[in-house]
């Protein structure tokens, strides 16, 4: 995939706060746009007969805010389709906590809510990134020995507060440069090359049952970073429990060849595989001015490729499961920071309309 923005701000993720409430929920009754293919009219949008869990043989998440919580229609679409969820902000360093020692938990606390309300899993996103760190982190005057202290403590804080209510977590997430090496950040400046194991420890330690993850992009399109990654989660076999690939994708790449041959190497981990934060952009040359049948279909065919993939090539003992980064097109990360608002990257359309592309995950899930 390209990677103007994906590769800088890939996992930057703000779900839209415009969620109304007074929206009917549509199913199929979406745009009619005429068929390039020769067709009189088709649509981007259907009626779907069946559901992405109940139809899925693994958890199907989606990622969501706290102010979605509160959502009537994000709720009914939700509970109906996914049976796992991941907050997008609520649980990263700069909420959690702004001040050293202090905690805001009201926004993850939210999220846990609503996936007990709901029945659902919860994934927990993301304990060490060294984006949308808090400035007492960046600006930290002590010594190696006291932030390696405080940043012990945080990850034992977070991870016990939620412990038995988070399934799993990210622990750490995009640690590698795209050549495989270690990429420099506070953290591993502070705490030295080894600190992903160090990160790893204090979670296990304040969790035993929760599902250790680390998580990056583009390791479903780079096979260099991507061996990196599976090397780096065979050098801690007891300490990582899954590998988690991002999948910032577009309708054209990775091809299906390269995603198939990095499956294999990833599977021959025996990890949990998660495809953490999936979308499927259908504008990654910025060329495309409406959503029209044509790129819907494509971006249709695309999801089923991920999805028949992912069901085809993962053991069942390690389908960790597949969650979409947002339910709605407007919903997307990318409408803000990837200044793309010319892009339809997700399943559903900005009024809950079911896209085609949700059809091509039950097609593939069947």
């Amino acid at each position: 995939m390209r990677k103007l923005v994906l590769t800088i701000i890939s996992s930057l993720f703000i779900l839209s706060c415009n969620d109304d409430d007074d929206i009917t929920v549509k199913l199929g009754t979406g745009n009619q746009l005429g068929d390039n293919s020769g067709g009189s009219s088709a649509s981007v949008y259907y009626t779907p007969t069946s559901t992405l869990k109940g139809t899925a043989t693994f958890p199907i998440g989606v990622a969501m805010s706290q102010n979605q919580a509160g959502s009537a229609n994000f709720t009914a679409i939700a509970s109906k389709e996914f049976n796992s969820v991941t907050a997008g902000n609520e649980m990263k360093f700069s909420t959690h906590s702004p001040a050293q020692g202090t905690y805001n938990w009201a926004p993850g606390d939210a999220i846990v809510n609503f996936a007990k309300t709901n029945n659902m899993r919860l994934h927990g996103h993301t304990l060490i990134w060294h984006q949308q760190v808090p400035t007492w982190v960046t600006n930290f005057s002590g010594t190696n020995a006291e932030f390696e202290a405080a940043i012990k403590s945080y990850v034992t804080e977070v991870v016990t507060h939620y412990k038995g209510k988070v399934a799993s977590w990210d622990v750490v997430n995009e640690a590698l440069n795209e050549d495989g090496s270690l990429r420099s950040t506070i953290f591993s400046q502070k705490l030295g090359s080894n600190y992903i194991t160090k990160v790893f420890q204090w979670a296990r330690a304040a969790d035993p049952t929760a599902k250790l993850f680390y998580n990056d992009y583009n390791l479903e399109s780079n096979i260099t970073k991507a061996n990196a990654a599976i090397a780096l989660a065979n050098a801690n076999s007891t300490l990582i429990d899954g590998i988690g690939l991002q999948m910032h994708i577009s309708i054209t790449t990775p091809s299906a060849t390269v995603l198939n041959t990095i499956m294999d190497n990833v599977v021959a981990t025996g990890k949990l595989i998660h495809f953490s934060e999936l979308d499927v952009i259908v504008n990654p040359n910025g060329s495309v001015s409406s959503y029209d049948y044509a790129t819907a279909l494509t971006q249709k065919n695309k999801y089923k490729e991920v999805f028949g993939i992912y069901k085809t090539k993962v053991p069942s003992a390690q389908r960790f499961g597949i969650t979409v980064w947002g339910m709605r097109d407007v919903d997307s990360w990318l409408k803000v920071n990837g200044n793309n608002f010319n892009d339809y990257p997700l399943l559903f359309g900005d009024n809950y309309e079911y896209k085609i592309a949700h059809q091509g995950v039950i097609e593939a899930l069947k």
